[in-house]
């Protein structure tokens, strides 16, 4: 694994098309903004396990996909894919 450190601001550069940028940090959190071409998914970890055990339908997926290439904070798609799940509860 490498291991860098970088500050506010300042960014790594994965490849030729994934740009990760430090945006701020607040005691033990840190806000990442991503730079990638649309084809590119970028979830958090937790999300992405959910999806490959299954735990997020289709229908939540397309959701986070559409969120994720209109430029929107995972944490919004995250929202989206919750909101999803207990409508699709209220279905059946």
């Amino acid at each position: 694994m490498l291991v860098l450190t970088r500050s506010i601001n300042q960014s790594v550069i994965i490849g030729d098309n994934l740009i990760v940028k430090v945006l701020s940090i607040r005691g033990n959190q840190v806000r990442l903004g991503f730079e990638a071409p649309k084809d590119v998914s970028i979830y958090r970890n937790e999300i992405w396990e959910r999806i490959h055990t299954g735990q997020i339908g289709e229908k939540e997926r397309k959701i986070i996909d559409v969120a994720n290439s209109q430029g929107n904070a995972e944490e919004d798609s995250v929202a989206g894919a919750e909101k999803a799940d207990t409508e699709a509860e209220g279905e059946l």
